[in-house]
């Protein structure tokens, strides 16, 4: 099981220190343990905090979008990627430049990449023009450019640069590498988690499940984080059932099936598909 955080387990807020699991995410990733899976979070979160929120948890994880690795039951973080972040201070000095335009965003700053946030601005039309503009700067610096610079994403109210090499793509490849055969289901909500979607979708087994309805390579939809939360409970459940039953513990795709996912019509980045889900109803 490889879970993004913020939009998938948990709902996006105004500043990212806010987004602390509440006591029904910490009792079902506590469920999850005590499955058949074993279960990852990948985030692009730093690892400190992800240590401070679920390092008692025997999850695994993969930070900073797959810099910093901490194995399931561990609790050693490992550089498990590499990256120069040379481009830092030239990007830096253009984020600070558009925050002093538009209080309320702020940049956040962890070892591969810098965000300008922008949630917490009072115009929200602003903002987005703003953003638009931060991409054009951005396009213009020559610390960003050539075949080795870092990448530029747009995600959920956050423009984000990072280095180049490292994403939840190759923690997906690290994590397969040693069971090539298990079955794996990748629930994420935004721009980072279709390198981990496009990964999964190469092994077999493999369940993608993207949040929402932005175009995506994900297989399946859900609507909302209290849809990943209810199909996340069911399959927590699900086991505890096939324990009671002392029956076979395998995973199957019976499983996901039988939780009346949204399957994707179109598996593509590029036409949105129709959102909706039948969780909840």
């Amino acid at each position: 099981m490889l879970l993004d955080y913020d939009g998938t387990l948990s709902p996006l807020v105004r500043r990212p220190e806010l987004a602390a699991p509440d006591s029904d995410l910490s009792a079902l990733i506590s469920a999850l343990t005590l499955s058949v899976a074993s279960t990852f979070v990948v985030s692009g979160r730093d690892h400190h905090t992800l240590d401070k929120w679920l390092g008692h948890q025997k999850v695994g994880f993969f930070a900073e979008h797959g810099f910093w690795r901490r194995d399931c039951g561990s609790s050693e973080w490992v550089l498990s990627g590499s990256g120069t972040a040379d481009w830092k201070p030239a990007v830096r000095t253009v984020f600070d430049e558009f925050c002093k335009p538009s209080p309320g965003s702020f940049v956040e700053e962890k070892a591969t990449s810098l965000g300008w946030h922008y949630r917490d601005v009072a115009d929200p039309e602003k903002a987005s023009a703003q953003a638009q503009e931060l991409h054009r700067r951005l396009r213009d610096l020559p610390e960003i450019t050539g075949p080795d610079a870092p990448q530029v994403l747009q995600s959920s109210k956050l423009v984000e640069v990072r280095s180049r090499g490292i994403n939840k793509g190759t923690a997906v490849d690290l994590i397969m590498k040693d069971r090539p055969n298990t079955c794996v289901i990748a629930i994420g909500d935004d721009a980072t988690d279709e390198d981990m979607f496009r990964a999964v979708n190469t092994y077999p087994n493999s369940f993608s499940v993207h949040i929402g309805n932005k175009p995506t390579c994900a297989r399946f939809r859900l609507n909302a984080v209290k849809d990943v939360r209810h199909f996340l409970w069911l399959l927590a459940r699900r086991h505890e059932t096939i324990l009671e039953e002392e029956s076979d513990c395998a995973f199957s795709p019976s499983v996901v099936e039988s939780s009346e996912l949204s399957e994707s019509p179109t598996h593509s980045s590029s036409t949105p598909p129709t959102a909706h889900s039948n969780f909840g109803t």
